[in-house]
């Protein structure tokens, strides 16, 4: 007779090798099962497993990296099939013993999986994590978080030491400039790196490839569109993108709603729009381009909704106020709305994820991510009132809808 822990190991096999198949449809229910599950193992865990697992991780995050180098996914990929260590070894120019230790760290966070061979060797062979970390802009990702985001994270205990044990601010010395010895910010120093930008900006376009991006869940006809009004507003524009970038999720926007009437503008720094305009990149004729710095005064007067799409997590409360205030002085007040895409982060069980993304911001920033609470707290600051927060089917960022107070 089966014991309680029999039945439910039987169970857990089961998920585990079904699960991901069974909640593909059901993004919520996926994410709940995934806390419990994370609970679960956080529960058996002994104190000492998670002191050790956490010492540990940059060692195992190191031996990722040193596979994107080799270019080892793609090849087990290639394989189609189980390849061995030698096998490996050979291809990559690389000793079967380092193949060997590599992968046992591979294998264990999931990035390849292994079956003993014939000769009693070990071959590999991929996983959908195998595959996922072959995509251009989720190798992009974790060779930038190492290369990037490690060395400057390794200076942050000896930062606090030194500056005191409070959040960095953007008038004084961030964790970024006194780890890298620099007075650059981040992206001027970056852009000064071979290569670096090129990889971010790789990364940027797509992260790591598991966001459900609000167009494809969140109601933008019903919510923003009803009540356009060119005329009593004095304003041609249905749709403001402030610091936009190159405008793909402004296409996107405009390729989903092609009969919305309207128009729509595409913001960002005067460089960026020189850089599209030339670029082989093409935007819908409804898409109208303009030079500006989200810093200055908004040019654009009365649009029936102005956006911004991860721009406050790069900027402290004192410079987004700056940015806020821009926008709330252009809002027609009754009519104009602020449509702003961003993470809101619970205070509570924080998916681990988000905890450290909120701390690479605020090492590499001196900004963050922000929960309901202090998106709140910020926008009254500035007479802007939040309508309603529109949650997120998973881990991803939420639509905060605002207007403007008077």
């Amino acid at each position: 007779m089966k014991s309680h822990v029999d039945t439910l190991l039987t169970r857990i096999q089961d998920l585990s090798q079904n699960g991901r198949r069974d909640f593909e449809e059901d993004e919520k229910g996926r994410i709940a099962l995934l806390r419990a599950a994370q609970a679960l193992a956080n529960a058996l865990k002994r104190p000492s497993d998670v002191c050790a697992e956490i010492a540990m991780s940059g060692m195992l995050y190191s031996a990722v990296r040193i596979a994107i180098d080799m270019e080892l996914f793609e090849k087990v990929m290639a394989a189609e099939g189980p390849i061995s260590s030698g096998e490996l070894a050979s291809q990559s120019g690389a000793e079967e013993q380092l193949i060997l230790r590599l992968g046992r760290a591979l294998t264990g966070t999931g990035f390849l999986s292994s079956e003993t061979a014939k000769d009693g060797g070990i071959a590999y062979f991929a996983n959908d994590i195998t595959k996922h970390a072959t995509r251009p802009n989720v190798r992009a990702g974790l060779k930038f978080h190492f290369d990037q985001g490690l060395p400057v994270a390794q200076k942050a205990p000896e930062y606090f030491k030194k500056h005191g044990l409070k959040i960095p601010k953007a008038d004084s010395e961030a964790v970024f400039n006194y780890a890298l010895q620099t007075e650059d910010e981040c992206w001027t120093y970056w852009s000064k790196q071979p290569g670096v930008m090129e990889n971010f900006n790789t990364f940027a376009r797509g992260y790591f490839g598991t966001q459900t991006i609000p167009i494809r869940w969140f109601p933008y006809d019903e919510v923003c569109f009803g009540g356009f009004d060119p005329v009593k507003s004095g304003c041609e524009y249905l749709w403001v993108d402030v610091g936009g970038n190159k405008g793909h999720n402004l296409q996107t926007l405009v390729e989903k709603y092609p009969d919305v009437k309207g128009k729509f503008l595409l913001q960002d720094l005067p460089a960026t729009i020189d850089e599209l305009n030339r670029s082989d990149v093409r935007l819908s004729d409804k898409i109208s381009t303009q030079g500006y710095d989200f810093f200055a005064a908004q040019p654009v007067k009365g649009a029936k909704n102005y956006q911004l799409e991860n721009v406050c997590h790069n900027w402290d409360d004192e410079n987004c106020r700056k940015i806020l205030a821009n926008v709330r002085d252009a809002m027609l007040p009754g009519y104009s709305k602020l449509i702003i895409s961003s993470l809101t982060v619970p205070d509570e069980n924080t998916p681990l994820e988000l905890c450290g993304l909120d701390l690479s911001f605020m090492y590499l920033h001196s900004a963050g991510q922000r929960s309901e609470r202090q998106w709140r707290d910020l926008l009254k600051s500035v007479g802007l009132r939040i309508v309603k927060i529109w949650p997120p089917p998973g881990i991803e960022n939420a639509v905060i809808e605002v207007d403007r107070v008077g």
